[in-house]
């Protein structure tokens, strides 16, 4: 990830923000079929002259092995270079949180994101099983999609 296309720091501007929308992909620790869905979505539904993409990767502050975090980094790079393949304005982070999905969700109102996409293990799935501490993203879920 170039640093010309990160995402500024959190009290730094946002983007300038371009005649479309901003469409926000929640990336899982690792590539699945959901998450690949998801993003193939994305796309489809992207203009490429006036959309913004971001590909957003959050990860548990209790991630003492470094698992969730690489897998992570991993599937936002691959996620990434399709999407430069294609011409598309695209924008990585990865955040780190006791609460990824506090911080996901303060994400998208923070870069003021119109559409988000995402896959159906979204914070459910760790990496690494033996890595986990706790569940999260049932609340995120019934807030996005109105079910459990």
């Amino acid at each position: 990830m170039s640093e010309a296309e990160q995402i500024p720091p959190q009290n730094d501007k946002l983007p300038t923000q371009a005649d479309g929308l901003r469409i926000l992909v929640a990336i899982d620790n690792g590539v699945n079929k959901s998450t690949s869905k998801a993003f193939k979505q994305a796309m489809k539904r992207l203009d490429k002259g006036k959309d913004e993409l971001f590909l957003v990767n959050c990860y548990s502050s209790w991630d003492y092995l470094n698992d969730e975090k690489n897998a992570g980094k991993l599937t936002l790079s691959s996620f990434e270079q399709v999407a430069k393949a294609q011409d598309v304005k695209v924008f990585t982070r990865q955040l780190e949180s006791s609460n990824p999905q506090a911080a996901l969700l303060d994400f998208i109102i923070k870069m003021e994101v119109d559409v988000v996409f995402i896959g159906e293990h979204a914070f459910t799935h760790p990496a690494s099983e033996e890595n986990v501490v706790f569940g999260l993203f049932s609340a995120f879920k019934k807030f996005v999609y109105g079910t459990n």
